[in-house]
């Protein structure tokens, strides 16, 4: 066989496997679940735990077109000393910081964040934004 055409079969043999590659690797986005968020957690799919601590407190996530819902479990929110704290940080634009909002220190997140939801117990939440003074409500 001429050597130019092998190269031309082999080059479009190349060529047709790439394009199939790319074609197969598609992704398509699915919501995993619709869930009412209303504390109640027997709805949501054993898909959505995340992880469960030491502790027993456990943390569920999913989303549907519009929401974004978080479950948590395990904690006592009443309590000002026994509860567990949850910190939830977004990157949803450009910029952000890669280091938490001081809450006695700072953590180093795996990501430049820009929002941030804080529950400390039943008493205090708060909604934070990064800008260029920092973390603030």
């Amino acid at each position: 066989m001429d050597k130019g055409l092998q190269r031309a079969g082999k080059s479009v043999f190349l060529s047709a496997l790439f394009l199939t590659s790319m074609l197969l690797s598609m992704v398509a986005g699915a919501t995993p679940d619709d869930v009412a968020v209303d504390g109640d957690l027997s709805e949501w799919t054993s898909d959505t735990l995340m992880g469960t601590d030491v502790n027993g407190v456990s943390l569920h996530l999913t989303w549907n077109d519009t929401h974004l819902s978080f479950g948590w479990e395990g904690s006592d929110l009443s309590s000002t000393e026994e509860g567990a704290d949850l910190f939830v940080y977004l990157n949803t634009s450009e910029g952000g910081s890669a280091l938490s909002s001081d809450w006695g220190f700072s953590h180093v997140l795996p990501f430049a964040a820009d929002h941030a939801f804080v529950l400390e117990d039943s008493s205090y939440h708060a909604v934070l934004a990064h800008g260029a003074s920092g973390w603030s409500t």
